[in-house]
């Protein structure tokens, strides 16, 4: 009898090494407040662990200690995935998942630039899961939005493999790889400057424009970049026609 209360005791202690271990690859990975989601699921797993052994000493049959063994893990993991997903929705800046969507176009001297196509085949976007493009010249903010830079325009144009700043504007083409343009790089042989409009204004944010909550475009931004040699007052502001 003793054989069989070490038996179940190792494998009690076997899950909740694994749910140890497991709190502190999340923990690595996210925040120092994981004990918020540790602890409730240990605690439940310990209750449940008392009533276990308490109705064992009770009935003294291994089916029944098996079963509840069996409802005790995936009470344990139930728990810690609900808590889990709870807390990261809670202390998230997006409060939980969400899809939105921002227009754009990139003009580079008269000339509209697309996005290089995708490459995987077994996905049709370029980006990352959370920040990418369709080959729709349509930017895609999906999934949970942690931090608030996860939200920001310079955030999606690094998940790109470019960059934008005040200064430059740096985007992977088809079949010439990364192409970046600088203040001060020519257009039609005068220097020409980088300028960003957001629904048909002005807008100097850049990298750190945090692009507007919704799904339909619009109300959802339409931004336009624009690298040209003309004067501000020369400049078609409007989504969709030649600068």
């Amino acid at each position: 009898m003793k054989k069989r209360f070490l038996y179940y005791l190792l494998v009690l202690l076997v899950n909740f090494g694994i749910s140890f271990a497991h709190g502190e690859e999340v923990e690595n990975s996210t925040s120092s407040l994981n004990p918020w989601i540790i602890v409730p699921s240990l605690v439940i797993g310990l209750l449940a662990s008392i009533y276990v052994f308490k109705r064992y000493y009770e009935k003294k049959n291994k089916k029944y200690v098996l079963f509840c063994l069996i409802v005790l893990v995936v009470v344990a993991i139930t728990s810690y995935l609900a808590i889990n997903t709870t807390y990261n929705n809670l202390t998230s800046f997006s409060r939980g998942p969400i899809h939105w969507h921002a227009d754009f176009q990139i003009w580079i001297c008269g000339n509209l630039i697309e996005l290089e196509d995708p490459k995987n085949i077994f996905t049709n976007k370029i980006g990352s899961a959370e920040a990418h493009e369709h080959n729709d010249n349509r930017i895609h903010l999906e999934g949970l939005m942690k931090q608030r830079e996860d939200a920001l325009l310079g955030n999606f144009f690094e998940s790109i493999g470019g960059s934008l700043s005040s200064n430059s504007i740096s985007i992977p083409v088809n079949e010439q790889g990364s192409k970046t343009w600088i203040n001060g790089d020519l257009c039609n042989n005068k220097e020409a400057k980088l300028y960003m409009f957001v629904n048909s204004e002005l807008n100097n944010e850049f990298d750190s424009y945090l692009i507007k909550p919704y799904a339909d475009v619009p109300p959802g931004d339409e931004i336009k970049f624009v690298f040209t040699e003309k004067s501000l007052d020369e400049i078609n502001k409007e989504l969709g026609a030649a600068p």
